[in-house]
């Protein structure tokens, strides 16, 4: 089993596949398609199953739009993670104190149900507040 490097280019309504060592290639409708499509192209030409295929997608400035996208995306699960550990934390130590949940939900901008639920929950780790503010994590 051997690795192969295959290219996906933009055609029209098309992604075109092409594996670097072969003649031709085909063409996909879904770029998901893809992988699928240079293995059996590699089978095809009577090389054998392929264990892996490295896919190089070449869709100029969209591709790096789409990893932008990504890594925003990335960036948010991670602040909202961020955010959840935060808002259990805060509403732990004000409960502690013996602020009202009605008046926690309104400081933290939720309902006093969702404070419930905040305190109820068995965060794995209890983070240090003040270096969430600092930007730290």
């Amino acid at each position: 089993m051997g690795t192969h490097r295959a290219t996906v280019t933009r055609d029209g309504k098309w992604w075109r596949v092409k594996v670097s060592g072969l003649l031709g290639g085909t063409q996909v409708r879904r770029l998901s398609e893809a992988k699928v499509a240079a293995r059996r192209l590699i089978a095809e030409a009577g090389i054998g199953e392929s264990d892996v295929v490295v896919m190089t997608y070449d869709v100029s400035e969209r591709m790096a739009d789409a990893a932008l996208v990504r890594q925003h995306r990335e960036d948010a699960r991670r602040a909202s993670e961020i955010a959840s550990r935060l808002a259990r934390d805060v509403a732990a130590t004000m409960a502690a104190e013996g602020v009202p949940l009605r008046d926690i939900g309104f400081l933290l901008g939720v309902s006093t149900t969702r404070v419930s639920e905040l305190l109820s929950v068995k965060a794995p780790r209890v983070l240090d507040t003040a270096a969430v503010r600092g930007g730290v994590l």
